[in-house]
């Protein structure tokens, strides 16, 4: 208010154009500015205009423009002992009412060039609050839209560089509404901006510090991918309460809680992955570490891509499931794991349908249990299983349209030949007679192979005969212990 204790007051202008007056101050800025209560002298300045010139909006625009460079020079530098009296030189618009928004866009352009000018991050914040904090009093309508961002600029929790992330999207909300841009808070600036910290603001606390240690260019990257997943969900504080525990687990820490911020931001989710997945993607990222992005966001699109997979709740789900048994498989200590997870996934998408095959029935049909080693080198190949029966287990997915392929017909041709050096050695060397004969039977009944989806009628008839084929006349008739399992699942994807 005027020192009449008003909001309007008359002023009458020297022969100078000048005239002298007070306004009071009311203490109205928050921390970290220091109290401004009391009366305060401010300039007063008479603007002369021709209307055939230019318009006296336009005028009194630039002048605003002028005035509050002046007064928030002072401001984020910290120059004026008094804060350049509040008041300022934005007397100007006072004495002559102007439009809001116009007014509100000159001043918000001018005084960021300043802010954003100075070298120091806290002078930048400091410099950013006390300005959107001045244009909030002035024009009222764009108070709303910048009171969030202006606590959670001042929230002092919140490591330097998140307190400047902050107060530029209360600059960047400042600007919208000006613009006439309907504004709505984006989800961090809510949690910040909030009062009292719950679960979330204690996560957006955490996270920030710890993230902090990157530096101020990737940590600030970091705080501003969040956002971005959060806005593409449209979800609020999931992505930090997904985080935490990542942060909190002593075996990941905060180099891996950035490199999982990065991938989600490469993906196009439908939803949040499972906490579980999460884990599974770190160790992906531990298995395969030159090509961990690449291979993930590759798998993410093998399952996207899948026409068996009708809505985007089912795609998600299969992803989670996809992680999670990368992770189980880990924790299992399963023999060989690594090397068929860096294999199969994100290579191409027939592979990661395959590990799903392999690592689900793993799960499932053997319960993690009894297995010598997956990947498992035979000699001239690698089967899916070995069990530590010996029993050697291979999985196929199939639909209406394979074929039984050369590939295919090349392991099995393999698989037959090793059975037949299995049942030598156990006969004492010998290649034929009824001891070797009865080892080769033996031998043959460990070799299964386990097929899933609509098994064509193609692969049906010529297995069979490609058994055969390696063996030897007075072998032939053995084929049918190799043991050819069916299971009525679908393809994964």
């Amino acid at each position: 208010t005027f020192g009449n204790d008003d909001t309007q007051m008359s002023f009458t202008f020297d022969a100078a154009g000048k005239a002298e007056g007070l306004i009071r101050t009311h203490g109205v800025l928050p921390e970290p500015l220091a109290d401004t209560s009391g009366f305060r002298p401010i300039p007063m300045r008479r603007i002369e205009v021709t209307p055939t010139q230019e318009s006296i909006l336009s005028t009194l625009g630039r002048e605003t423009g002028k005035s509050s460079l002046e007064c928030l020079s002072g401001i984020a530098t910290g120059e004026n002992d008094e804060w350049s009296g509040i008041g300022c030189d934005f007397s100007a618009s006072l004495a002559v009412p102007l439009e809001g928004f116009l007014a509100a866009r000159d001043v918000l352009f001018t005084g960021k060039n300043i802010v954003r000018g100075k070298l120091s991050v806290g002078v930048f914040i400091t410099g950013s609050v006390a300005m959107l904090t001045l244009v909030a009093k002035r024009f009222p309508a764009i108070g709303p839209a910048i009171g969030r961002g202006i606590k959670a600029a001042l929230r002092p929790a919140l490591p330097q560089f998140a307190r400047a992330y902050f107060a530029k999207r209360a600059l960047k909300a400042a600007d919208e509404v000006a613009a006439g841009v309907a504004h709505v808070d984006e989800s961090l600036v809510k949690i910040a901006g909030q009062d009292v910290a719950d679960d979330t603001g204690r996560a957006l606390e955490e996270i920030t510090t710890a993230i902090n240690s990157l530096g101020t260019d990737a940590a600030t990257d970091a705080l501003g991918k969040i956002q971005r997943i959060e806005t593409r969900l449209a979800i609020e504080g999931d992505v930090l309460l997904r985080l935490k525990p990542i942060l909190d687990n002593p075996k990941y820490g905060v180099q891996k809680l950035s490199f999982l911020v990065d991938v989600l931001d490469r993906m196009a989710l439908t939803r949040l992955p499972s906490a579980k997945a999460l884990e599974g993607m770190l160790e992906f990222q531990r298995i395969a570490p030159n090509v961990p992005r690449k291979r993930i966001v590759r798998a993410f699109g093998h399952v996207q891509d899948a026409t068996s997979l009708a809505t985007a709740a089912q795609r998600a789900t299969k992803f989670d499931e996809l992680f999670e048994l990368i992770g189980e498989g880990v924790r299992r200590g399963v023999p060989g794991w690594d090397d068929l997870v860096k294999k199969r996934i994100g290579s191409i998408p027939t592979s990661t349908s395959g590990f799903f095959h392999v690592a689900e029935y793993i799960a499932k049909d053997l319960n993690w249990s009894n297995i010598r080693r997956v990947e498992q080198d035979i000699g001239r190949r690698f089967i899916d299983i070995r069990m530590l029966d010996g029993t050697k287990k291979e999985l196929k997915n199939f639909d209406a349209a394979s074929r039984f392929s050369r590939g295919f017909l090349g392991q099995v041709a393999k698989d037959v030949d090793a059975a037949k050096v299995a049942a030598t050695v156990a006969a004492n060397g010998a290649t034929s007679g009824p001891l070797y004969l009865g080892e080769l039977q033996k031998s043959l009944a460990k070799l299964e192979y386990i097929f899933r989806g609509t098994v064509p009628a193609d692969v049906v008839s010529k297995l069979p005969g490609a058994i055969q084929a390696a063996l030897d006349p007075a072998e032939k008739t053995l084929w049918t212990a190799v043991k050819i399992i069916p299971l009525s699942r679908s393809v994964p994807f």
